[in-house]
C-alpha cells in the first residue's frame, strides 16, 4: 500500500523562516522610521533634536534629554512590533500586502 496523505505539505526550512523574520523586521522598522521622519519633518518640537543628539556624540544630550529619547524608543518598538504582527493577522495582513 501507499503512504497515506492528508492534504498538502509545505515544510519550510529553518534558513527561509529566518529570512523571513528578519524581513519582516526590517520592513516593519524602515517603515516605522519613515514615519518618523515625516513627523520629525512637520513637526519637529515633538521629537527629540537628532542633530544634537549626533553632534554631542549622545553624551549630554542624552543626560538631559532622557526622557524623551526613552518614551521615542519605546513608541518606536511599539510601533514596529505592533506593525510587524499585523502583518501576520490574516484579514489584516492579506489587505496590508495588497491581496486577499
Amino acid at each position: 500500500m501507499g503512504k497515506e496523505r492528508h492534504g498538502t505539505e509545505w515544510h519550510t526550512s529553518p534558513f527561509r523562516e529566518t529570512v523571513a523574520i528578519v524581513a519582516a523586521g526590517v520592513t516593519s522598522e524602515l517603515a516605522v522610521l519613515g514615519l518618523f521622519a515625516a513627523v520629525r519633518a512637520t513637526f519637529p518640537s515633538w521629537t527629540p533634536d537628532v542633530g544634537a543628539l549626533i553632534r554631542h556624540g549622545g553624551g549630554t544630550y542624552a543626560i538631559s534629554h532622557y526622557r524623551s529619547l526613552t518614551a521615542l524608543g519605546l513608541i518606536l518598538l511599539g510601533a514596529s512590533t505592533g506593525l510587524a504582527y499585523l502583518v501576520t493577522v490574516p484579514a489584516c495582513g492579506a489587505s496590508l500586502r495588497g491581496y486577499q
